[in-house]
């Protein structure tokens, strides 16, 4: 009776391929052995060689992990005058995998994740652990860390307790937030390894000296970050009035409201009405100013005073005092910028 069949293709080593073959299976000729790292895009290695039981190849160095192919000749039909091509592919390899966490148990995305240290005041400083954890099954190498960015000064990282980990292990760090400026403070967190495709771990680190400004961001939107619905820029309500506007005139965000203010003739001076968050006061410079040619930039706020008219409910009703001009027309702008 004829007996099953017995193929085997391993990688035993870094070095070695090898093609182990008997029972009933059909003998084979030319054998060639093929490496891909995805299973579509394959180098040839080179020819095997005969060993006992099989076919050989040696002289390799197959690093981190692959996929392996061989593949033979073989003869049949009266006289071999028939063939047919066999293969065997196998999976093969070692190689770490970076996790980094933070906090401890919440895995970060490369490249995608932000830190974010929250607000602080200017000599308060903020620590935040990082877990970095090797899921894979080699020894993850070559650890370091660095900080870098307008404002890396800002983010101090603790030296790493070790230079690799080994499967299934972590080891901890700290970057401490310490602001050296007000506002929003940005930098990027590179944790450097011989993981094969997240090398280096890159994360954003972000964080704030606590401002009025700054605090009513992360009210209305929870985040302070000067991107998407919580840009200084950004309109989210479509009212015409940017962030940094409806802080300054103490108007909420995301409800469409009319611009709060108004301008009438009053004798020689043009009376320009508008509203002033008293909160706003400490971040925000408020300018009014007057131009005849709007057009060309020309704009002045020269012969112009202001008042606080009345208060409620923390905003003020401020009115300015502009000089009308001869000019048959004048213009008048309020314009708001952080201190």
């Amino acid at each position: 009776l004829n007996g099953p069949p017995n193929s085997a293709l391993t990688v035993p080593s870094a070095s070695t391929v090898q093609w182990l073959r008997g029972g009933t299976a059909p003998e084979v000729t030319s054998v060639t052995f093929e490496t891909s790292p995805d299973g579509e895009l394959w180098t040839k290695l080179g020819n095997a060689a005969r060993m006992t039981g099989g076919w050989r190849l040696t002289g390799q160095s197959l690093n981190g992990l692959g996929r392996m192919r061989a593949r033979a000749r073989t003869a049949g039909g009266l006289a071999s005058g028939s063939g047919g091509l066999i293969e065997e592919v196998v999976s093969y390899g070692t190689a770490p995998e970076i996790t980094v966490e933070q906090p401890a148990g919440s895995s970060l995305a490369d490249n995608v994740s932000v830190v974010d240290f929250g607000l602080t005041a200017a000599s308060a400083p903020l620590t935040r652990q990082f877990t970095i954890w090797n899921y894979g099954t080699a020894p993850l190498t070559g650890l370091s860390r660095s900080v870098t960015g307008v404002h890396a000064a800002d983010f101090t990282a603790t030296a790493l307790p070790a230079a690799s980990i080994d499967p299934g292990e972590n080891l901890v760090f700290s970057v401490t937030f310490l602001p050296g400026a007000a506002g929003v403070r940005e930098a990027e967190l590179r944790i450097a390894s011989n993981d094969t495709d997240e090398n280096p771990f890159r994360l954003r680190l972000a964080g704030a000296v606590e401002t009025p400004y700054l605090a009513w961001k992360i009210r209305e939107f929870g985040t302070a970050a000067n991107t998407g619905p919580s840009a200084d820029t950004a309109d989210g309500d479509s009212d015409g009035l940017d962030n940094l506007m409806e802080f300054s005139l103490g108007l909420p965000p995301e409800e469409p409201t009319e611009t709060p203010v108004s301008v009438t003739l009053d004798g020689a001076f043009l009376r320009f009405s508008y509203a002033r968050a008293v909160e706003a006061q400490s971040d925000i410079l408020f300018t009014v100013e007057w131009s005849d040619l709007p057009a060309a930039g020309a704009w002045s706020m020269e012969g112009v005073t202001e008042a606080v008219a009345s208060e409620t409910a923390g905003v003020q009703t401020m009115i300015a005092s502009v000089p009308a001009g001869n000019a048959g027309r004048r213009f008048v702008r309020l314009r708001v910028t952080q201190r």
